[in-house]
């Protein structure tokens, strides 16, 4: 967000606050679009930090607790799960062949029996 926002793609110091605000800020011009838009897809990281900073841990961490842990948020998990499930039972009712679901963080890289690890969710999500 820091970079689109400053147009600054080279400067690799630590916004972590900064980051969080703009973040903050790009949702909530998504909710007062009028009409709603029916998908929102967000094709970017959501840290912008190169392995080896030493704010990667803070941003991996912060990230990471919300993938994993919704228990800051259950009602927006709640809503999540329901509309993705609301979504699939469509497609399901309509007899559509193929259904696209955007996801950033894969689950899985090479093998569904790999062990957990950064770059994807969790088994137990």
């Amino acid at each position: 967000m820091k970079a689109w926002y400053t147009e600054d793609y080279d400067n690799d110091s630590d916004e972590w606050e900064q980051e969080i605000g703009l973040t903050e800020q790009a949702v909530e011009a998504k909710n007062k679009l009028n009409p709603k838009p029916k998908i929102f897809v967000h094709y970017g990281d959501l840290s912008h930090t190169m392995a080896g900073t030493p704010w990667q841990k803070e941003q991996t961490t912060d990230l990471q607790h919300f993938f994993y842990n919704a228990s800051m948020c259950p009602s927006l998990k709640q809503a999540q799960d329901h509309s993705l499930d609301q979504q699939l039972s469509i497609t399901k009712q309509r007899r559509c062949q193929h259904a696209i679901v955007f996801q950033h963080i894969p689950l899985f890289l090479w093998s569904i029996h790999e062990q957990d690890d950064y770059f994807y969710l969790t088994k137990a999500l």
